[in-house]
């Protein structure tokens, strides 16, 4: 094969890392590391958040090839494509089965990424789709038995182009400044496709739109690495008469010569052999239906496609009933006593905590308050049962685990940077070092029966059984400590169907979302791999899990079209569409925008859904009120425009207990808004910048600390909870202790219950001084930010809230 040819490469090191396993937080991922250049294969949730916190650097990576197009593969490619195009990419180029293409076109109703993203769509007509200096890549498309997939051509389009420069606006004091470029841009119409509401109590059936399953194909990959020239022999030329000098670097460069006497030297005639490249295969075997496809292709067997000097390593993402089927053993054993095995099959891989940063975190604050900081769920590794001929060269996937593949001599697995379970002892011992800590925190939880007689209208939904779950507090992007935007209210037992359920609801959904909900509630067997005869018990499986969790949601509200509020929801509906009996389909309340992704999504992987136009409830009566209260227990949900980008929303819920709960998304402070809230008992408020950058906040559409906390005051609000922060506040933002009465702060996995509310403001002070180094740090570090704002702000246009409605703007944050 063409892919095999030679290179002028003299030397090489390579290796693959694990990026992601099948943790719940991670979906399987794995990076090919060349000293030059760094090559993707799947890009599944987590996967960005993995990067940063374990300093895997991206800046090299310019090709990224996916084995399906899916939740577990794709969905964590939006949000590494707008990462990618900040840190300066120009191009970056995709691989993958259709429908590829349209599944990026569908995500440009809310995403533009500043770059080149090109497409290169798999066909029939040849293997090779890739080659460079360090890699050659062959694929081979998959299809289930009995599809017969149509004879179609490679496809390359470009997706995504770099935006043109921005014309200059003139600076106007009654009008909003122009604000920059963004990151997760919203490109849709401010209510341009907006439908009226279609009742959807449970008892109407789901959506009337055809369903197509298009994942019909998929792709296993098989990579080589470029052969390493033999070394020169200078005695060899020496003896066919070439001269020393330039004629001996030409010959080690691989170049024919002529000599003075018009002799032909070519390179192989003063050359050692070359070493062959390294060899590896990337199998993806989603279900017993692609099996046959896969063991009978005609490269396994067929010399032409150099494997016969043999494969390294065989990379298997599969789930355990195809890992295990006698067919696929068979295959496996083909490969010969030479080739090791790296397993990468859901319910066999460890399941730790990935995101170790934020458990470590978790674990300190836990100390604070057991039950509003609750610690993670993680489950150790299982054994790996498969026949006894090949168990000696499997490995089991790791989350950065290394395979050597050059140079040869070296070749083998790494364990070094693999994580291990957290360490409790280890996080609790730094707090010994923290003079006052201990103190602090005996001092709350002797605060914890006392009462304001501000806090009267709380006394009375004492019992309540609401949990209000923040399950990402960061904005923009994750990071270490907080992941991007998403809220989950437990609303209580109802009755849906024949069955009582938990009740759920999410407020924005993120990337990450199914993640954070999988470490919050743990495992349960439902949900789990349905091949259990090939597993172990489980016993850190728990009842109240993940699936009933699942099970229980019943609506999703999207507060706008960033991309860093929705890109968990495709996960979402994913993992809900697996559970057997089927649950109704999930209500999503969205703006319109963000419902060809959808619908484009629900195409590729069948997950059912109602959709609703956020613009079509935004009065109180709204046609939602049989759904609302018959599956919810809501008397009111409806939707507020507030200012931010073009279809951007707050929320108001009253339930039927009482209470009251409002959530601003992204916003300026809103006079619509806090009238439509008062006196409510909840108030969920952005605080995406410190005080000192109010230049900033109005620059991007965000409110201060201090804005949010007025939003509250002025809404009458008897708690106000503070979230959606700035990444430059990795673990606590600046914070004005005159304002703790009624205000609290959140942290991603962070519970609160109504019986917490009366004390929970009182949690800031030990918070603060869990981490007073970062307190310090940002106080300094945001002046100066400030100060540099504002000197480059006073030349330039005037800043403004600008109208209290939804307007045209970017987010940078």
């Amino acid at each position: 094969a063409e892919y095999m040819g030679k290179t002028e490469l003299l030397s090489m090191k390579a290796l693959l890392q694990i990026l992601g396993t099948e943790t719940g937080d991670t979906s399987p991922g794995l990076l090919v590391f060349f000293d030059q250049k760094r090559y993707l294969f799947n890009v599944g949730e987590g996967c960005q958040r993995f990067c940063t916190e374990y300093k895997v650097r991206l800046g090299k990576v310019e090709h990224i090839f996916f084995s399906g197009v899916n939740a577990e593969m794709v969905g964590g490619l939006p949000g590494m494509l707008l990462t990618l195009a900040d840190m300066g990419h120009t191009e970056v180029n995709l691989y993958g089965p259709s429908p590829m293409r349209k599944y990026l076109h569908s995500t440009k109703s809310f995403m533009r990424a500043n770059m080149n993203v090109v497409a290169n769509e798999v066909g029939t007509d040849s293997p090779l789709i890739f080659q460079d200096e360090n890699l050659g890549v062959l694929v081979y498309p998959l299809s289930r038995t009995g599809d017969m997939p149509a004879e179609r051509e490679s496809v390359r389009e470009t997706i995504f182009t770099p935006r043109p420069p921005q014309p200059p606006v003139p600076p106007s004091s009654s009008s909003p400044s122009p604000a920059p470029v963004v990151h997760h841009e919203c490109t849709h119409d401010d209510h341009a496709h907006s439908e009226p509401f279609v009742d959807l109590s449970p008892d109407v059936p789901p959506s009337k739109r055809q369903r197509h399953n298009c994942q019909q194909i998929v792709c296993c990959y098989v990579c080589k690495t470029a052969d390493i020239p033999g070394k020169f022999d200078p005695k060899r030329a020496l003896a066919l008469g070439v001269p020393k000098g330039p004629l001996f670097g030409r010959l080690s460069r691989g170049e024919t010569v002529t000599l003075p006497n018009g002799q032909s030297i070519e390179p192989l005639q003063v050359m050692d052999p070359p070493t062959k490249g390294a060899v590896f295969v990337v199998a993806y075997c989603p279900d017993i239906g692609y099996l046959h496809s896969l063991v009978n292709h005609q490269i396994w067997t067929d010399p032409a496609h150099g494997l016969d000097h043999g494969v390294l390593c065989v990379v298997h993402i599969t789930p355990s009933e195809v890992l295990h089927h006698p067919e696929y053993l068979t295959w496996m054993n083909r490969f010969g006593e030479s080739t090791s095995h790296i397993i990468m099959t859901r319910g066999l891989v460890k399941r730790n905590l990935v995101f170790q940063a934020a458990g470590s975190s978790q674990i300190k604050l836990n100390r604070i308050h057991k039950d509003i900081f609750p610690l993670l769920h993680e489950v150790p590794m299982r054994p790996l049962q498969i026949a006894p001929a090949l168990l000696g060269r499997c490995i089991l996937a790791e989350n950065l685990l290394r395979f050597k593949i050059a140079p040869i001599q070296s070749a083998g697995v790494d364990t070094e940077e693999c994580l291990d379970m957290i360490r409790t002892e280890t996080a609790l011992a730094e707090l010994s070092q923290l003079q006052g800590f201990e103190e602090a925190v005996a001092e709350l939880h002797c605060s914890l029966e006392q009462r304001h007689p501000e806090d009267e209208g709380l006394l009375c939904y004492q019992t309540d059984p609401l949990e209000l779950i923040f399950l990402g507090t960061g904005s923009m992007m994750p990071s270490k400590y907080r992941n991007v935007t998403a809220n989950y209210l437990r609303l209580g037992r109802r009755v849906i169907g024949d069955q009582e359920l938990t009740v759920g609801m999410l407020l924005d959904a993120g990337e990450g979302t199914y993640g954070q909900l999988v470490r919050m509630f743990g495992y349960s067997q439902a949900a789990d791999d349905p091949m259990q005869q090939y597993n172990n018990t489980d016993t850190n499986m728990v009842e109240d899990g993940i699936a009933e969790v699942l099970r229980g949601l019943q609506c999703v509200w999207i507060s706008h079209l960033h991309a860093d509020h929705h890109l968990g929801l495709p996960k979402i509906l994913h993992e809900r569409s697996k559970l057997q009996p089927p649950p109704p389909p999930l209500t999503v309340i969205a703006p319109a925008g963000l419902q060809p992704w959808l619908e484009t999504y629900n195409e590729i992987e069948i997950a059912p859904f109602h959709f609703v136009s956020c613009h079509s409830i935004i009065k109180p009566r709204n046609g939602l009120e049989t759904f609302a209260k018959t599956v919810l227990g809501l008397t009111e949900l409806f939707n507020v425009p507030v200012i931010h980008c073009p279809d951007s929303y707050g929320l108001i819920i009253r339930h039927e207990r009482g209470w009251k709960l409002v959530y601003s998304g992204d916003t300026r402070p809103s006079s619509k808004l806090i009238q439509a809230g008062l006196d409510t008992t909840i108030l969920i408020h952005e605080a995406t910048f410190e005080d000192s950058m109010a230049a900033e906040a109005i620059q991007k559409r965000h409110s201060t600390t201090k804005e949010a906390i007025q939003s509250g005051i002025d809404m009458r609000a008897h708690r106000i909870i503070l979230t959606h922060f700035s990444q430059r506040y990795p673990k606590v933002p600046v914070f004005d202790a005159n304002y703790t009465h009624y205000t609290s702060i959140a942290f991603d996995l962070m519970r609160i219950r109504f019986s917490d509310l009366l004390w929970l403001p009182r949690i800031v002070k030990p918070i603060q001084m869990l981490f007073v180094d970062a307190v310090e740090d940002l106080t300094v570090a945001g002046q100066k930010k400030a100060d540099q704002l504002r000197r480059k702000l006073e030349s330039g246009p005037t800043l403004t809230n600008g109208p209290d409605v939804s307007i045209s703007a970017s987010h940078t944050v």
